[in-house]
């Protein structure tokens, strides 16, 4: 498969399978549970190279990436039946690439985040 490199704050992370032009999801999920650095976006496509620091970014107690992948997810409801599908957004607003391109985006948010973060001076009180 095709291999697209993204320059992320100096980190090079891949995605393969873009070219595939199948961007729905299902369910994202880790390749190795505990290894974070690699995520099947779908069957066709994969990200891989994406460093812990990114991990660090963390909104009401998880990971802003972590938070992505859990919200762009096809679900049911329990009680009532209805079906979430964040591809119809996407599908839409004729922008198949949206929720590829959310968590790429995210990726690049949480590193750049955490270079600031480090680069402010220490607080004394």
């Amino acid at each position: 498969m095709k291999r697209c490199s993204i320059i992320i704050t100096s980190i090079l992370v891949e995605v393969t399978g873009a070219g595939s032009g199948n961007f729905r999801v299902q369910k994202m999920r880790f390749v190795i549970k505990e290894d974070k650095s690699r995520i099947q976006y779908n069957a066709f496509i994969a990200i891989s190279n994406i460093p812990a620091k990114a991990y660090e970014y963390v909104v009401n107690g998880k990971s802003a990436i972590e938070w992505i992948i859990e919200r762009y997810a096809i679900t049911i409801d329990k009680d009532n039946g209805i079906k979430n599908d964040p591809n119809t957004w996407a599908e839409e607003h004729n922008n198949p690439r949206y929720i590829l391109d959310v968590l790429l985006s995210v990726i690049t948010v949480s590193m750049k985040t955490m270079e600031i973060v480090e680069s402010l001076p220490a607080f004394e009180y």
